[in-house]
Protein backbone atom coordinates (compact mmCIF):
# COMPACT_ATOMS: atom_id res chain seq x y z
CA UNK A 1 0.00 0.00 0.00
CA UNK A 2 1.51 3.70 -0.94
CA UNK A 3 2.49 5.96 1.80
CA UNK A 4 -0.15 8.24 3.01
CA UNK A 5 0.49 12.07 3.60
CA UNK A 6 0.75 12.96 7.05
CA UNK A 7 -2.12 14.74 8.18
CA UNK A 8 -2.04 18.37 7.68
CA UNK A 9 -3.61 19.00 11.65
CA UNK A 10 -4.09 16.12 14.12
CA UNK A 11 -5.24 16.80 17.80
CA UNK A 12 -3.08 15.36 19.68
CA UNK A 13 -4.09 12.28 22.16
CA UNK A 14 -4.45 13.22 26.00
CA UNK A 15 -2.49 10.92 28.44
CA UNK A 16 -5.64 9.53 29.98
CA UNK A 17 -7.92 9.86 26.86
CA UNK A 18 -8.95 6.69 25.40
CA UNK A 19 -7.88 5.22 21.56
CA UNK A 20 -10.95 5.44 20.48
CA UNK A 21 -11.73 9.22 21.71
CA UNK A 22 -8.55 10.32 19.80
CA UNK A 23 -9.42 8.24 16.77
CA UNK A 24 -13.12 10.09 17.08
CA UNK A 25 -11.69 13.29 18.06
CA UNK A 26 -9.48 12.77 14.51
CA UNK A 27 -12.70 12.02 12.41
CA UNK A 28 -14.48 14.93 13.59
CA UNK A 29 -11.40 17.47 12.81
CA UNK A 30 -12.13 16.22 9.05
CA UNK A 31 -15.83 16.22 9.11
CA UNK A 32 -15.63 12.56 8.49
CA UNK A 33 -17.05 9.54 9.92
CA UNK A 34 -14.71 6.80 12.24
CA UNK A 35 -15.09 4.64 9.12
CA UNK A 36 -14.51 6.53 6.57
CA UNK A 37 -11.19 7.38 7.90
CA UNK A 38 -10.18 3.93 9.07
CA UNK A 39 -11.10 3.07 4.76
CA UNK A 40 -9.59 6.53 3.47
CA UNK A 41 -6.22 6.13 5.34
CA UNK A 42 -6.46 1.98 5.23
CA UNK A 43 -6.10 1.89 8.62
CA UNK A 44 -6.64 -2.18 9.69
CA UNK A 45 -8.33 -1.68 13.11
CA UNK A 46 -11.43 -3.21 13.79
CA UNK A 47 -14.13 -0.69 15.39
CA UNK A 48 -17.08 -3.33 15.92
CA UNK A 49 -15.64 -5.69 17.92
CA UNK A 50 -18.10 -4.63 21.09
CA UNK A 51 -21.81 -3.24 20.90
CA UNK A 52 -20.25 -0.07 21.68
CA UNK A 53 -18.35 0.71 18.42
CA UNK A 54 -15.74 1.98 17.78
CA UNK A 55 -15.29 4.44 21.22
CA UNK A 56 -14.35 0.69 22.79
CA UNK A 57 -11.48 0.89 20.47
CA UNK A 58 -9.89 -2.98 20.87
CA UNK A 59 -5.79 -3.27 21.02
CA UNK A 60 -4.22 -1.88 18.23
CA UNK A 61 -1.33 -4.10 17.06
CA UNK A 62 1.93 -2.19 16.42
CA UNK A 63 2.10 -2.15 12.86
CA UNK A 64 -0.97 -0.05 12.60
CA UNK A 65 0.05 2.06 15.86
CA UNK A 66 3.24 3.11 13.33
CA UNK A 67 1.00 4.42 10.46
CA UNK A 68 -1.20 6.65 12.66
CA UNK A 69 1.96 7.84 14.80
CA UNK A 70 3.44 8.84 11.09
CA UNK A 71 -0.29 10.06 9.51
CA UNK A 72 -0.49 12.10 13.01
CA UNK A 73 3.00 13.09 13.49
CA UNK A 74 3.30 11.85 17.03
CA UNK A 75 5.58 9.35 18.88
CA UNK A 76 3.96 5.46 18.61
CA UNK A 77 4.75 5.99 22.52
CA UNK A 78 1.68 8.27 22.74
CA UNK A 79 -0.74 5.92 20.77
CA UNK A 80 0.40 2.82 22.67
CA UNK A 81 -0.24 4.44 26.14
CA UNK A 82 -3.78 5.32 25.12
CA UNK A 83 -4.50 1.93 24.04
CA UNK A 84 -7.80 0.20 26.15
CA UNK A 85 -6.60 -2.88 27.94
CA UNK A 86 -7.88 -5.32 26.27
CA UNK A 87 -9.87 -7.43 29.22
CA UNK A 88 -11.52 -4.04 29.34
CA UNK A 89 -13.08 -4.53 25.51
CA UNK A 90 -16.47 -5.96 26.09
CA UNK A 91 -19.96 -5.68 25.46
CA UNK A 92 -21.47 -3.66 27.75
CA UNK A 93 -24.86 -2.81 29.28
CA UNK A 94 -24.01 0.46 29.91
CA UNK A 95 -21.32 3.40 29.27
CA UNK A 96 -20.21 5.20 32.36
CA UNK A 97 -18.78 8.82 31.93
CA UNK A 98 -18.21 12.00 33.87
CA UNK A 99 -19.90 14.83 32.50
CA UNK A 100 -17.49 17.58 33.62
CA UNK A 101 -14.59 15.81 32.85
CA UNK A 102 -16.18 15.36 29.00
CA UNK A 103 -16.30 18.86 28.61
CA UNK A 104 -13.91 20.25 30.51
CA UNK A 105 -10.86 18.56 29.58
CA UNK A 106 -7.96 20.45 32.16
CA UNK A 107 -5.38 19.81 29.71
CA UNK A 108 -6.78 22.01 26.94
CA UNK A 109 -11.10 23.19 27.85
CA UNK A 110 -11.15 23.56 24.06
CA UNK A 111 -10.79 19.64 23.29
CA UNK A 112 -13.23 17.62 25.04
CA UNK A 113 -12.48 13.92 25.40
CA UNK A 114 -13.61 10.06 26.50
CA UNK A 115 -11.43 8.74 29.85
CA UNK A 116 -9.84 5.53 28.86
CA UNK A 117 -10.83 4.56 32.32
CA UNK A 118 -14.29 4.98 32.08
CA UNK A 119 -14.13 1.51 29.87
CA UNK A 120 -12.78 -0.40 33.28
CA UNK A 121 -15.71 -2.45 34.03
CA UNK A 122 -15.15 -1.08 37.81
CA UNK A 123 -15.48 1.93 36.93
CA UNK A 124 -18.21 3.67 39.44
CA UNK A 125 -16.83 7.01 40.68
CA UNK A 126 -15.29 10.35 39.04
CA UNK A 127 -11.16 9.67 40.45
CA UNK A 128 -11.65 14.30 39.87
CA UNK A 129 -14.79 14.89 40.94
CA UNK A 130 -15.75 12.11 43.47
CA UNK A 131 -19.30 11.61 41.65
CA UNK A 132 -21.08 8.67 40.54
CA UNK A 133 -20.36 8.66 36.66
CA UNK A 134 -23.42 8.65 34.60
CA UNK A 135 -24.22 6.63 32.15
CA UNK A 136 -25.02 6.05 28.32
CA UNK A 137 -26.54 3.14 26.55
CA UNK A 138 -24.09 1.39 24.12
CA UNK A 139 -26.15 1.56 21.43
CA UNK A 140 -26.18 5.32 21.22
CA UNK A 141 -22.67 5.60 21.56
CA UNK A 142 -22.35 3.36 18.94
CA UNK A 143 -24.53 4.80 16.76
CA UNK A 144 -22.48 8.66 16.90
CA UNK A 145 -20.09 8.74 13.78
CA UNK A 146 -16.96 10.92 15.29
CA UNK A 147 -16.48 12.53 18.71
CA UNK A 148 -18.30 15.64 17.60
CA UNK A 149 -21.51 13.15 17.84
CA UNK A 150 -20.55 11.59 21.21
CA UNK A 151 -20.40 15.61 22.58
CA UNK A 152 -23.68 16.25 21.16
CA UNK A 153 -25.29 12.82 22.40
CA UNK A 154 -23.73 13.97 26.13
CA UNK A 155 -25.05 17.76 25.69
CA UNK A 156 -28.43 16.65 25.19
CA UNK A 157 -28.68 13.30 27.58
CA UNK A 158 -27.13 16.13 30.63
CA UNK A 159 -29.91 18.42 29.20
CA UNK A 160 -32.35 16.27 29.50
CA UNK A 161 -30.97 15.52 33.64
CA UNK A 162 -31.35 19.25 34.33
CA UNK A 163 -34.55 19.30 32.90
CA UNK A 164 -35.54 16.53 35.03
CA UNK A 165 -34.27 17.52 38.08
CA UNK A 166 -35.65 21.13 37.63
CA UNK A 167 -38.87 19.84 37.08
CA UNK A 168 -39.26 16.37 38.72
CA UNK A 169 -39.61 14.38 36.00
CA UNK A 170 -38.50 10.79 35.65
Amino acid sequence: MPDQPPWPVSPRPFIEEAMGSWIGRVAARYRMDVRQLLERYQINVSMNTTNVGWMLCPFIEHGEIERLAKLARLDTYWLQSIQTPPPWVVDRRSCPYCAQCVFLNPADVTAPMWKREWFDPEARTCRIHGQTLQRVTPGKLHGCKNFGHVVKLVSRIEEMRRLEARYGLH
